[in-house]
């Protein structure tokens, strides 16, 4: 039988270690450098006695950071935190290696996080010896020094003065749900409630910018920022500012009636001068009332030709479908169009009456709306009732050559029922307080 190793190798020779005694028990061993056996290895030998047993973690009662330093935030039991743990041991270096450390549940009222550390050190002519330890951690409250300025007086670096100059505070309410929503106001130190807008207090402008680049995702606004010197050190060539970052968003809210001049209908490829907005994000969507098209104005587009509302949502007059038919010839094939880009939509011809009008007159209106998917005979419907809406002069006269539209029906009304399902609890900015009184940069 040939041998599986080349000629002139000898193959290895398997080494069988000496039995010798243990020098403490003497239970019958394999030779190691301690003479020693596993159990009496470690009675006599403790790794861990230079790791601490107890350490103080302290931790911001007010915005739940804790101190690494800087502090940094961190979900209990989780990776970021237990390497935040980790990083409070002294007592791990070269000579003792870390293996393993996790988590032992302990009541989450307890202020106690404990942790299992399993280490290796080398011992008694090298051999290796592997131990665990319990690290606790006790949680102490500690103000961190952003949490400190804001309840001090010209703690703030920058301030976002968010304005809209309309009659309703309805897109103020929306934008604040967004903000609590995608957790933008982690960083803020105080709101102030202005007449027509809000201030938003923070303490590094990089939180201001991000903030801001929110609400351009969000609605079209128009930013002015200026800057105040608070200090100069002309020694170090040092220099602090104050910074205001004015913010102004459109005044156009969804369901407005808005009039357009012809050079911005052009530019969208519209028909009627006045269209109904139907969204409003950072683009505004507008629904023409003759062809019934979509079109999109962006934020930039809006504020190089800005145009105002005609109506909003508080002067809709409630009214009841008396009749529906669907449309037919042109306005079918426009009603086909608008299905495939917004399936919700469907043109219909709808006979109307105001719900004031009842025992008094039987005026009867007759339109064209978009809402044919939702309305049924004898349902109740919001809108606008044109003829009889106070415009102002220059306005109309843009379009005095237009037919406008008698009656724009704008959103089906649900009555109790629809408030009843929508009973949400809304949220509040926690952190709004009564700022105190002190200068703020204008524009």
């Amino acid at each position: 039988m040939s041998s599986p190793f080349p000629q002139g190798l000898i193959p290895p020779l398997k080494q069988h270690l000496p039995q010798i005694r243990c020098c403490l028990c003497g239970l019958d061993i394999e030779s190691n450098p301690s003479y020693m056996c596993v159990s009496c290895l470690k009675s006599q030998v403790d790794i861990t006695e230079s790791l601490p047993k107890q350490l103080v973690l302290f931790s911001c009662r007010q915005c739940g950071r804790y101190q690494r330093p800087p502090w940094v935030e961190a979900d209990l039991e989780s990776t970021a935190f237990l390497s935040l743990c980790l990083k409070k041991i002294k007592g791990l270096n070269k000579d003792v290696k870390l293996v393993d450390a996790g988590f032992i549940y302990t009541e989450p009222h307890s202020k106690r996080i404990k942790v299992r550390v399993k280490v290796q050190k080398e011992v008694h002519n090298g051999a290796v010896l592997e131990q665990s330890a319990i690290v606790e951690f006790v949680i102490q409250n500690l103000q961190c020094e952003e949490c400190q300025k804001s309840f001090t007086e010209h703690d703030w670096s920058t301030v976002v003065q968010v304005r809209q100059k309309v009659k309703h505070k309805k897109t103020m309410f929306y934008l604040e749900q967004l903000l609590l929503k995608n957790n933008i106001c982690q960083k803020l130190m105080y709101v102030k409630e202005e007449g027509d807008g809000l201030d938003f207090y923070y303490g590094k402008r990089s939180y201001a910018e991000s903030m801001l680049e929110f609400l351009r995702s969000t609605v079209p606004i128009k930013v002015a920022t200026s800057k105040r010197l608070i200090n100069e050190d002309k020694h170090s060539n040092t220099q602090t500012f104050k910074h205001s970052m004015s913010v102004e968003i459109a005044p156009i809210s969804r369901e407005d009636l808005v009039l357009l001049d012809q050079k911005c209908l052009s530019c969208i490829g519209g028909v009627c001068s006045v269209q109904l907005v139907l969204r409003v994000t950072s683009n505004i969507t507008l629904l023409d009332l003759k062809s019934f098209s979509y079109s999109e104005i962006s934020g930039n587009s809006f504020w190089q030709r800005p145009f105002r509302a005609l109506t909003h949502a508080k002067q809709m007059v409630e009214f009841v479908v008396l009749d529906l038919e669907p449309v037919r010839g042109n306005m079918a094939e426009k009603s086909t169009i608008l299905a495939t880009i917004n399936p919700r939509f469907c043109l219909m011809r709808a006979t109307v009456a105001k719900v004031s009008d009842f025992g008094e007159n039987d005026t009867q209106y007759e339109t064209i709306t978009h809402l044919g998917h939702i309305l049924k005979v004898g349902d109740n419907v919001f809108g606008y009732d044109v003829n009889n809406a106070n415009f102002s002069d220059s306005l109309m006269k843009l379009s005095k050559s237009e037919e406008f539209p008698e009656i724009v029906l704008v959103k089906k009304s649900y009555g109790d029922k629809k408030k009843i399902k929508r009973s949400a609890k809304w949220q509040r900015l926690t952190v709004v307080k009564a700022a105190k009184e002190e200068e703020v940069v204008h524009n």
